[in-house]
């Protein structure tokens, strides 16, 4: 196994799977691969020259708090019987 044929991977799974599904693959398999460098099956981590994508960080939007206070007041109106 090489660097090239663990790009080739991502590559194809890019497809059906998301950059960030593809990167937990890479660290499993980077793992897998640390360990046996440790315990001598393989001399190097072939991983450790590979390129999986980048994970690009999603932007969070909160809500205002007075929305917040808005939408759960309707909710307690729509059903005062709740618990929330």
């Amino acid at each position: 196994m090489t660097a090239r044929h663990l790009d080739e991977l991502y590559a194809d799974l890019s497809g059906e799977l998301s950059a960030r599904s593809i990167h937990h693959i890479h660290a499993t398999i980077n793992r897998a691969l640390a360990q046996a460098v440790k315990w001598g099956w393989v001399e190097h981590n072939v991983a450790d020259r590979a390129s999986p994508p980048r994970v690009i960080a999603e932007k969070f939007h909160s809500v205002e708090l007075d929305v917040l206070a808005e939408i759960l007041g309707e909710a307690r109106r729509r059903d005062p019987e709740s618990k929330g």
